[in-house]
């Protein structure tokens, strides 16, 4: 989920990565890359997983032969509206990485969109549709998640699908569509749902990321310690040592942020505190020291190294004393939905600066916006969806340039002799 923000201009890769995501990264990737086939081939395989239970329910309910008692009826109508919103996500996640951005003049263009398969057939290999039917067939399955769904209550920290899912992602692919005021509507539907409010400290975003509880996520994946998640953050935040030496940190990432996104974040944000982690041979924290290693040089940053920790691992999720890095991926956050009404406001000469400044406050920047325009809700979703996946598909919806800014520099130390 993070790959996308790695090949957009967050990071830096250090000297000595050992090519960790390095075809994407560099922009050198083919159509058979690994981590390219990977994410079309997981997406469709979910995809063809959701086909195969919708049909199965309709296969097996067919007959009203008394086989099923209301109960059980109410429930697949249940597993039926997950599985809709789900192939929802899955082409809207499609529809994101391997297609131009949604423009109204261009999307009935044959072959612009994906292959769409709404029926289990694992021999079928249609050619692409076009990006006007995919989001048309995103639409459809929208419509029947909530029509399903439209009992099932949402509440924070959620970790089975809802009806607030379903409209946390309408709002996301009209926005996506330029729809813009029906995009508002939806955003600020969940902006006032009292299941959900923004962190009201830096702790509670500290907590919110690292131990994947906070009063505005709306859905993450649900993980424990025998169905883990994934190690979101290793390349970004790693110890050597995994945790092991009481005294010491050995931090070495395979991708550093550049010195204009640790810059992005004004002083008293709290996001600086929480998405970031300055190293520093001489300031030890609580006791512990934390050493910048450049891997390739085999050498420690003298001057201190700034690294991402936005996904530093949940301690709850480890089944040892050794680190391992895992944290629920937060798939729809209420933050989010503030973002996206400030951009659907300005595009529709609405008002941007109640939601935008709303979620800065709630940030620590007490200093509201005026006259809030498109740039500066572009400035905001850089710092608050930072490594959340979402950064190519901003870009190409604004029709803005890809540009790795400034790599952070310093002096080396040698690990083996000091010099």
């Amino acid at each position: 989920m993070t790959l996308p923000d790695l090949q957009a201009d967050y990071m830096h890769a250090v000297f000595g990565y050992a090519n960790i995501y390095g075809e994407v990264y560099q922009w050198t990737f083919k159509q058979d890359d690994s981590d390219i086939e990977a994410a079309w081939q997981d997406l469709y395989a979910c995809i063809g997983q959701n086909n195969f239970i919708l049909d199965g329910i309709d296969e097996a309910t067919a007959a009203d032969d008394g086989r099923f008692s209301q109960s059980d009826l109410s429930e697949l109508d249940l597993i039926k509206g997950r599985m809709y919103l789900m192939r929802a996500l899955c082409y809207s996640i499609l529809a994101e990485r391997f297609c131009a951005d949604y423009d109204a003049a261009t999307a009935s263009a044959e072959n612009s969109g994906l292959p769409l398969i709404v029926k289990y057939d694992p021999d079928e290999k249609p050619s692409r549709a076009t990006l006007e039917k995919v989001y048309e067939q995103i639409d459809d399955d929208l419509t029947e998640a909530r029509r399903y769904l439209a009992n099932v209550k949402g509440s924070a920290n959620a970790t089975t699908l809802n009806i607030d899912c379903v409209t946390a992602l309408e709002a996301r692919v009209l926005l996506q569509t330029d729809h813009f005021p029906e995009a508002l509507e939806k955003a600020n539907s969940l902006i006032g749902n009292t299941a959900y409010s923004l962190i009201t400290s830096q702790e509670e975003l500290q907590e919110m990321w690292t131990y994947d509880k906070s009063p505005e996520t709306i859905f993450q994946f649900y993980a424990s310690k025998t169905e883990l998640a994934y190690a979101w953050g290793k390349y970004f935040y790693s110890d050597y040592y995994n945790g092991q030496q009481s005294n010491m940190r050995l931090m070495y990432p395979d991708y550093i942020p550049t010195t204009e996104c640790v810059a992005k974040f004004e002083d008293g944000d709290w996001r600086r505190q929480v998405y970031f982690f300055d190293c520093s041979m001489n300031k030890p924290i609580d006791g512990v020291y934390y050493y910048p290693l450049i891997k390739g040089h085999s050498a420690y940053a003298l001057s201190g190294l700034t690294i991402v920790s936005k996904y530093p691992g949940n301690p709850d999720l480890r089944t040892s004393s050794t680190w391992n890095y895992y944290n629920s991926f937060k798939v729809f956050r209420l933050a989010e939905m503030y973002l996206i009404a400030a951009e659907a406001a300005v595009q529709s000469n609405g008002d941007a600066a109640t939601p935008l400044n709303e979620l800065r406050k709630w940030r620590g920047l007490t200093t509201p916006l005026e006259n809030v325009t498109l740039e500066d809700v572009q400035n905001e979703r850089y710092r608050e969806m930072m490594m959340e996946g979402t950064r190519l598909t901003d870009l190409k919806r604004w029709g803005l340039d890809m540009k790795r800014n400034g790599a952070q520099s310093g002096i080396l130390q040698n690990m083996e002799n000091g010099k």
